[in-house]
């Protein structure tokens, strides 16, 4: 086997690692059972986590598994008002109510922090124009 292809071979080997490692930690509650998971040390993911190659593209998958998760709330959202609807009427509404509740609650708060999350990527882009103008300006003064 070439170089050039061992080297690929190992390419793909890493980046089949790291997403392996990305969905470990998108499904485990620790840092520590994400590296089990994904069968690597726990310091070889917390190191990992500290390049910003790779927390980009874990950043990239949570904001993306968050996107799914509001929209599949968003569309049940009618049914739990629905639910709630009727049973505002009914003898007994009990735990189907404070389901319903429970789910637009969290709707909205998932509203809230996805427009949260749009806000904040303005901001950075409006802070990164300013500070290449900045970096302009020191070049020609």
């Amino acid at each position: 086997m070439s170089k050039r292809r061992r080297s690929i071979t190992h390419k793909a080997i890493a980046a089949a690692r790291r997403e392996r490692a990305i969905g470990a930690l998108l499904s485990c509650l620790t840092i520590a059972a994400a590296a089990t998971a994904a069968g690597l040390g726990e310091s070889t993911l917390r190191k990992w986590l500290r390049q910003p190659k790779f927390a980009a593209a874990y950043k990239a998958a949570r904001e993306a598994m968050l996107n799914q998760v509001v929209g599949a709330m968003v569309s049940a959202t009618s049914d739990a008002l629905a639910t709630l609807k009727r049973n505002l009427t009914c003898g007994q509404p009990g735990p189907e109510v404070r389901a319903a509740v429970a789910l637009v609650e969290l709707t909205l708060r998932g509203e809230e922090h996805l427009l949260a999350l749009g806000e904040l990527s303005e901001l950075r882009e409006q802070v990164a124009a300013l500070m290449e103008q900045a970096k302009q300006q020191e070049g020609q003064g």
